[in-house]
């Protein structure tokens, strides 16, 4: 498979956010309802199935916890891609100190705070969701939108 650049992959990964949030809500299942809020697991499977169907390469699925800022009872969790060294994440914003709705970079202190508990290639057709029909219908309806531009 062909490794693109930086560059190609965050122009197609930012025409693929635009997309999700263009979904209205009501439409976009209960993991998405909230996009990018508590929607990090399944946006990214949904993204690295865009981008890998996009011949830019295959995209691991990359998950992680940590202590919970403020509170050592609670742990949060967080979830993005990653295709040799090169991070991709369109969720890191609903975090505190992440100002960026599309991060794209090989060094990320804020992704290496993280410790890790899971890597799979990224595809929402063989993550194990319960929700598959509807993640269907949302990237159906995402793909087409970003393909468009």
């Amino acid at each position: 498979m062909t490794f693109s650049s930086a560059a190609t992959i965050r122009s197609s990964a930012a025409a693929f956010r635009r997309a999700l949030e263009m979904i209205p809500r009501k439409d976009r299942g209960v993991s998405l309802a909230e996009f990018p809020h508590g929607s990090c697991s399944d946006a990214a499977d949904l993204l690295g199935t865009y981008l890998s169907e996009r011949r830019l390469s295959e995209f691991v699925y990359v998950s992680g916890e940590r202590q919970y800022p403020g509170d050592p009872t609670r742990r949060s969790s967080h979830a993005w891609l990653e295709q040799s060294g090169l991070i991709i994440d369109i969720t890191a914003v609903q975090f505190e100190k992440v100002d960026d709705p599309l991060l794209v970079t090989r060094d990320s202190a804020w992704h290496c705070s993280w410790t890790l508990t899971h890597r799979r290639v990224a595809d929402f057709r063989g993550a194990g969701s319960c929700a598959g029909g509807t993640l269907a219908r949302v990237y159906k309806a995402a793909a087409i939108r970003a393909d468009a531009g």
